[in-house]
């Protein structure tokens, strides 16, 4: 089983960049934000991960 991890304000920032290098370990990962486009940007750009706004 791998590991998973949330991550508030993921849609920019320290929250983005720590969501790109948690995917690049090869955990799987929550998003959380406020604006959704923002999320759905998040998510393209680390390959179609969870998220939830």
């Amino acid at each position: 089983m791998g590991k998973t991890i949330v991550i508030t304000g993921a849609t920019a920032g320290i929250g983005l960049a720590a969501a790109k290098r948690f995917v690049q370990a090869g955990w799987k990962a929550v998003l959380i934000g406020r604006r959704a486009e923002r999320l759905e940007e998040a998510q393209h750009q680390l390959g179609g991960m969870t998220f939830v706004y």
